[in-house]
């Protein structure tokens, strides 16, 4: 490899004033002795990157300000001015694979350096090209370009990296995780930035893979587990984006930007940098310290590979019991009964759903349970689990026992963070903060999904809530964000819906308990049941629908709906609503239209507001 490399000396660091910069001045000195030593370090950079034949041009002033003595043996010095018409890269051919520049500042009329100019301080005032002022960088740049020498790596005063970033967009990206929140990321980073280097290290074999599909796998509606995945490993790489898959990332220094990674199939720890750094590192379930913990068929279920040992497994299995009955649990207490396994569903909770739904709606769905012979058991601690020949055999909580050959652990999740603790500011679970634009506490370090705080807007405050729709809005956040801040984050509702048997059930925001739990507002309720077309029509379906608001501002903070008929949009029309902090004077006379096929002339949401304002 041959590499080009020139050298100016009024963005060498220190520099700030002419007399730094003239040969035979006081000052000069000090500031061609620095100059020699960052051009030495960037011989040496290309030396270790595999360079065998390096040409510096001196290209400042008297061009004999490099000491030559101090040049690796496989440098060659041009000093001097020759009368080359390419002037700074005077010398520069089609036989060289890169150039680098260093101590390079910024165009004449910029105010980031005293020194900065074009050229000339006293011939040329500025130099314009396309209408715009161009640097020294910009011309030696064009001028590379002419032999098809691209540019790898330029040093110089702030202002100039600044624009070095908008000339040239290939700074290199490295996204650590590649699920939801990582797909996103990569591909919008990669159609916002075409010429970009991104670099995405996992974990796993596999990108993309939607976990709420495990269930719909195991119940039979979707017949094969690999269509839960939407994008992959080779199609991330047709599109130009650098897979590592099968590595992960032990260590990050932040200051030096450097990530240490394992090649998990060669057992090999390397290092890479990173100019631009993703954190979409994912959650992982919780996993109780409990007493035969660690027996055989006690199954997490979060991945592929979960899900493809829950699936073999669950064919001999008679006997299933799983814990935690949020949406995960439920979903698959409903998929392993209607495969004929005599299900038990364990909660802590007196209810199923607690976190998402208000008993008027759970009561319903527990009822579905217990007709399709599902035993609940809820309100529930798991103290310990038996076995025998290393299999599970017994789930123990303080009040019963429970005969199980598989068991599912869905009791939650956590972020997965371990790599940053202590190195970035995070909540107590060790969620990371992030600001509107997906900004960590670290410059130039990005996280977004299920690793991450949200912005949860009916309260107004941070909270964890691990949604795939929060995942992939917010990596293509990263990428719009990732050159400078140019579109927010506008919160979220933590929306979200389920069907359980044939019941279709979705809420937005607070619940009326969680309302009471954990805010200071005047909480207040109310809930309709009605059909959600007119009574003279063939055929209509009843649906309950509530919503939660304060009392005193009149604002709306959440709701729910359950119905027969798939009603669950009506919580996305809410969602906004709540976005949009409309009260429920608002919503009561908020326009919808009527057809009597799809509603009433008053829709269930202007119902139930009406409801609320009586």
């Amino acid at each position: 490899m041959k590499v080009y490399i020139s050298g100016d000396i009024e963005g060498i660091t220190g520099t700030t004033h002419w007399n730094e910069t003239e040969k035979n001045l006081p000052d000069w000195e000090q500031f061609a002795k620095q100059m020699t030593k960052e051009v030495v370090a960037a011989t040496n950079g290309a030396i270790s990157a595999g360079a065998d034949e390096i040409i510096i041009k001196d290209a400042h002033d008297s061009a004999r300000n490099i000491d030559m003595d101090e040049l690796p043996e496989k440098a060659r010095l041009i000093r001097g001015w020759t009368g080359d018409p390419l002037s700074m890269v005077g010398g520069i051919d089609e036989s060289f694979d890169a150039a680098i520049f260093i101590g390079y500042h910024n165009a004449a009329g910029t105010i980031s350096n005293p020194l900065a100019h074009t050229m000339s301080i006293s011939e040329v005032s500025s130099i314009k090209l396309n209408g715009e002022y161009v640097s020294e960088f910009l011309l030696n740049t064009y001028a590379a370009a002419l032999f098809d020498v691209p540019v790898v790596f330029v040093s110089g005063d702030i202002g100039l990296t600044q624009k070095v970033k908008e000339v040239n967009p290939q700074i290199v990206t490295l996204v650590v995780g590649c699920t939801h929140a990582g797909t996103a990321a990569v591909v919008n980073l990669k159609e916002e930035h075409k010429d970009a280097e991104i670099v995405v290290y996992e974990k796993n074999d596999n990108v993309s893979f939607l976990s709420c599909g495990i269930a719909l796998s195991i119940g039979g509606v979707v017949t094969e587990t690999e269509k839960l995945f939407y994008n992959s490993p080779s199609n991330l790489e047709s599109m130009g984006i650098a897979m590592k898959m099968g590595f992960e990332v032990l260590d990050i220094d932040f200051d030096n930007k450097k990530i240490k990674v394992k090649n998990l199939s060669e057992d090999k720890v390397i290092e890479d940098n990173y100019d631009k750094l993703v954190l979409t590192l994912g959650s992982w379930p919780i996993v109780p310290r409990l007493e035969g913990i660690n027996l055989d068929n006690i199954l997490l279920c979060k991945n592929y590979d979960h899900a493809k040992v829950i699936q073999e497994k669950e064919k001999s299995a008679k006997n299933i019991v799983v814990i935690g009955a949020g949406y995960i649990g439920v979903e698959l207490a409903e998929a392993f009964e209607v495969q004929g396994k005599n299900v038990t569903l364990i909660d802590a909770e007196d209810r199923i759903m607690a976190k998402y739904l208000d008993p008027e709606l759970t009561n319903v769905a527990e009822e579905e349970f217990r007709k399709h012979g599902v035993k609940l058991a809820l309100g529930e601690m798991v103290q310990r689990f038996e076995g025998e020949n290393n299999k599970v055999t017994k789930v123990i909580t303080e009040k019963n026992s429970y005969e199980a050959d598989l068991v599912i652990l869905c009791i939650g999740f956590a972020p997965n963070t371990k790599i940053i603790k202590d190195k970035l500011d995070t909540l107590k679970n060790g969620a990371i903060i992030i600001d509107e634009y997906m900004r960590t506490s670290k410059e130039d370090v990005f996280a977004a999904g299920d690793c991450c705080s949200v912005i949860y807007n009916p309260v107004g405050d941070v909270r964890y809530i691990p949604l795939a729709t929060n995942a992939v809005r917010m990596g293509t956040l990263v990428a719009k964000n990732i050159e400078k801040p140019t579109l927010k984050y506008i919160g979220t509702q933590g929306t979200s819906g389920i069907k359980i048997y044939e019941k279709c059930i979705a809420s937005t925001g607070l619940t009326e308990e969680m309302a009471r739990k954990t805010t200071d507002y005047n909480v207040e309720a109310v809930s309709i049941v009605d059909n959600y077309r007119p009574e003279f029509m063939p055929t209509y379906d009843e649906a309950t629908v509530k919503i939660v608001y304060d009392r005193d501002s009149r604002r709306i903070i959440g709701g729910q709906i359950l119905s027969n008929l798939d009603l669950t949009q009506f919580m996305n029309t809410l969602s906004v609503v709540i976005q949009n902090n409309m009260t429920v004077e608002e919503l009561a006379m908020t326009d919808f239209f009527f057809q009597p096929h799809f509603n009433k002339p008053w829709s269930l949401l202007n119902l139930v507001a009406l409801e609320a304002i009586k």
